[in-house]
């Protein structure tokens, strides 16, 4: 059991580390764009959906 550590430890590592590399290039063209909507409230606006925040 020892001996099979250290080799499912290296197989985990790589196949996450793998799915994370081919992750970044899906976001490389999205555009987000902030909109102002009143003195204390912004949207950004993008692929996907918008996120309203309040500030302040």
């Amino acid at each position: 059991m020892p001996r099979l550590f250290p080799f499912s430890a290296l197989l985990l590592c790589s196949l996450f580390g793998s799915q994370s590399l081919a992750a970044d290039s899906r976001f490389d063209k999205v555009n987000i764009t902030p909109v102002k909507l009143s003195e204390h409230s912004y949207m950004s606006s993008g692929a996907g959906g918008n996120i309203g925040v309040s500030v302040g």
